[in-house]
């Protein structure tokens, strides 16, 4: 058994962290001693401890993390999917960055060359409009990537119910319409 204060510099955190682990679950001790409250682990325990680490420095959440943990998704296929899935978000992360970076560049090259920093104002033309009133549907729906087809068909659906619908009430006529019209609103 390791005290909390052995685990801890093993693992490289804080006690404090070790202990705020334990509140929310992610990592229990393995024994706390009824008489002075000293936490011990289980050398066991490194390994998940190590794990935790490695998963917040690619940026998962405790929540996910606890999650992975919890699920037995150390099954390294589904552990496979988790780190491509947060792959994915940090190549878009790096790439709003490197738009970031790249707009910094331009407007410390701006100001460098006496220009005012929001000088791309001046190659910008805008032009208010008046447009007819329109009528318009939409559903707005939040949606994990690997569900947006199917949610998009049922969306669409949904849209598409909601035109036919109207285009019937409009067949119809007086008592009809208005119930039809109530039904659908």
């Amino acid at each position: 058994m390791l005290s909390i204060g052995e685990f801890s510099k093993i693992c490289k955190v804080s006690t404090k962290t070790l202990r705020y682990y334990a509140e929310i679950g992610l990592i229990l001790p393995s024994e706390i001693n009824p008489e002075n409250g000293y936490r011990y682990y289980a050398i066991e325990q490194l390994e998940t401890m190590l794990l935790i680490i490695r998963l917040k420095s690619y940026n998962f959440s405790l929540e996910e993390i606890k999650r992975i943990i919890e699920s037995g998704e150390l099954n390294e296929e589904k552990l496979y999917v988790a780190l491509t899935r947060k792959r994915e978000d940090m190549i878009k992360q790096l790439h709003e960055q490197e738009k970031n970076l790249y707009q910094l560049e331009c407007d410390i090259s701006n100001l460098k060359s006496g220009r005012p920093i929001m000088s791309y104002l001046d190659d910008i033309d805008v032009e208010l409009v008046e447009v007819p009133m329109m009528c318009l549907l939409s559903v707005r729906k939040m949606v994990q990537a690997d569900n947006f087809a199917d949610e998009y068909g049922v969306c669409f659906g949904k849209l598409f119910d909601f035109i036919f619908c109207i285009c019937e009430a409009d067949k119809m006529g007086g008592a009809e319409r208005v119930r039809m019209y109530r039904c659908i609103v």
